[in-house]
């Protein structure tokens, strides 16, 4: 699980959808115990975060629409 910790001003970090963030826990609450990487859930998508030009949607929040990860975080899903 990801710890939450405090964002400096020089870090990076990525946005991930909390819908698909959702899945891709449920997703992993059904593999057995030691059976490696998560089901595959398919690539990141944050297509609920965007407008029909491809940029963050107006009214998005912090909480309820994304999260952000760390860059090791982001790599590491995207590996799966």
């Amino acid at each position: 699980m990801l710890k939450e910790r405090k964002r400096g001003h020089a870090e990076f970090f990525h946005f991930v959808s909390k819908r698909w963030w959702a899945l891709w826990r449920l997703r992993d609450r059904e593999l057995p115990v030691g059976s490696g990487s998560p089901q595959h859930t398919g690539p990141v998508d944050n297509e609920d975060l965007l407008n029909d030009r491809d940029r963050l949607r107006d009214g998005i929040d912090w909480g309820r629409d994304y999260m952000y990860i760390p860059p090791e975080a982001w790599y590491l899903l995207k590996s799966w």
